[in-house]
Order: C-alpha cells, then structure tokens, then sequence
C-alpha cells in the first residue's frame, strides 16, 4: 500500500487527518470562548459543525 501511495495509484487518506478534539480545540482557541453557554444550544451547535467538517 505504501508502494501505491508514493506512485500515485491511491491517495494517503491520513496525510490530513485532524481529530474532533484537535479541530476543536483550534477552531475555539480563544479566551473570548470561556463563558458559560446554554448547553442545548452549544449541543446542536456543535452537532452542526460535526455534520458540515467530515473527516
């Protein structure tokens, strides 16, 4: 499989992989977002960005 990736017959599907917690914690790395939220609207608000950010 290695041999296939460097040639180019298949694509490195880890090359951009990037976890939930990781993307999180970049996209929010910011003192501004430590305040308290309505936890059903943080819910649905991260379900959303779960939904449109596929690994």
């Amino acid at each position: 499989m290695r041999q296939a990736i460097e040639e180019g017959f298949i694509l490195d599907v880890w090359q951009n992989y990037t976890c939930y917690h990781v993307a999180y914690q970049l996209a929010h790395d910011n003192p501004q977002f430590d305040q308290e939220v309505d936890s059903k609207k943080a819910a649905s608000k991260m379900a959303k960005w779960v939904r449109l950010h596929p690994l």
